[in-house]
């Protein structure tokens, strides 16, 4: 079940986890991320303004902010960790 867990939560994208070092990562590789067209960035429900400022600002504030009035299965919901930022 813990393997099961940092398989699926991506742990050791972060972590040296014996037994993943060889494991792809779950998440998408940021470096050319803010070039992202707007029209592909998700939104949904969060009310904030419609710019890649905003949803970047948003994303690292509340990561799972954007599953918010959505119905997903728990495999489907977003697994970026909360790192606590604040607005400064």
């Amino acid at each position: 079940l813990g393997e099961k867990t940092i398989g699926n939560q991506g742990c050791f994208g972060c972590h040296n986890i014996p037994g993943f070092e060889e494991a792809k990562p779950i998440g998408t590789e940021l470096s050319n991320e803010g070039s992202k067209e707007i029209e592909r960035l998700d939104f949904g429900f969060v009310p904030i303004e419609r710019t890649r400022h905003a949803w970047f600002f948003q994303k690292l504030k509340e990561p799972r902010s954007f599953d918010e009035g959505r119905i997903r299965d728990y495999f489907e919901k977003l697994r970026m960790p909360d790192f606590g930022f604040t607005d400064d």
